[in-house]
């Protein structure tokens, strides 16, 4: 007969706990939650940081990972040799260092008759001191600036009169050449007084100036302008103007005269539609035009005789075949 042997019953608790090393029960064990990492899904839970499957790289181009930025195969281009040549064109005019006693000649009349004036543009450069550009110089002009009588100066000028021009081109009636009769026209009287800042360039000799005005901007079809838009306040085969005896400062007391002229003009166009130009007109028609002296000035203000600028006989196809 076998020997039974003494069966321990199993006193532990079916409940999840741990026991201690002495046999007593210990803390409860976590209760069992969702595992980890699900039959079948070797990722992580939660969402994945990389799209399963896409490589890193893309495939074919190990080395440029994404759009490269230059084509491939594309490099810095070799350099080239140039060997300069020499420049062509008309130089630019550099009278004022060439002549330095008629520049300051020409800043000294600026200064004593339109001290608002400013040269710009005009001083050479420390490299290469022929490399400038031509003399700018940049201000304003109010012509009938109070005191100045306003209609008495207009009627002055309708009239072909004397009248005073004062520092800064302000003009006034010349007391010993009154006008003999005052216009009466549809114009306010303080549009009249109004100011324009104008830009002048001063070209070399023999050349006129030309003058622009910057603001207010001039209207279309405007009278007595030059092509480029240079203001024409004469005619320069007149010789009221020349470079051998006058300057810039001369130049714009004509460009005074003008603008008083101008401001008539334009404030009757916008009043009656039809704008007024006071004062003798010179004829501007090619049979005029082609009348001019020889020996004079050419009307288009180069400064040149007329025989030798726009005066010059040609033949039926242009040609130039004499100077005059």
């Amino acid at each position: 007969m076998k020997e039974e042997k003494d069966v321990v019953p199993n006193t532990q608790d079916s409940s999840n706990t741990r026991r201690g090393s002495d046999g007593q029960p210990g803390p409860p064990d976590k209760p069992p939650g969702k595992p980890k990492d699900f039959p079948g899904n070797p990722n992580p839970s939660g969402p994945p940081k990389d799209h399963p499957g896409r490589p890193k790289k893309p495939p074919g181009n190990p080395d440029r990972p994404g759009r490269p930025k230059d084509p491939p195969g594309r490099g810095d281009p070799p350099p080239r040799r140039i060997k300069p040549e020499p420049t062509f064109g008309q130089p630019s005019p550099v009278w004022w260092l060439e002549d330095p006693e008629r520049w300051e000649y020409e800043c000294r009349q600026m200064k004593k008759h339109y001290p608002g004036w400013q040269p710009k543009g005009c001083h050479p450069g420390e490299e290469s001191p022929k490399e400038t550009v031509a003399p700018v110089w940049v201000g304003s002009i109010t012509p009938l600036a109070p005191p100045s009588d306003a209609f008495g100066v207009i009627s002055a000028l309708a009239e072909d009169r004397y009248v005073e021009i004062h520092i800064g081109g302000r003009i006034d009636v010349d007391p010993e050449d009154l006008p003999e009769k005052m216009l009466e026209l549809p114009i306010d009287e303080e549009e009249l007084r109004k100011t324009f800042y104008l830009l002048a360039r001063h070209e070399g000799p023999p050349s006129h100036p030309k003058v622009f005005m910057t603001l207010p901007q001039l209207p279309r079809l405007c009278p007595h302008v030059f092509p480029d838009g240079s203001l024409c306040p004469l005619l320069p085969s007149g010789g009221a103007w020349s470079w051998v005896e006058n300057s810039l400062a001369d130049y714009l007391d004509h460009i005074a005269i003008w603008l008083v002229k101008f401001s008539v003009w334009d404030a009757t166009r916008k009043a009656t539609g039809q704008g007024i130009w006071i004062g003798s007109e010179a004829p501007h028609d090619p049979a005029s035009l082609a009348a001019t002296p020889l020996n004079a000035q050419c009307y288009c203000g180069s400064g040149l005789r007329f025989g030798q600028c726009h005066g010059r006989i040609t033949d039926v196809t242009g040609r130039l075949i004499k100077w005059l």
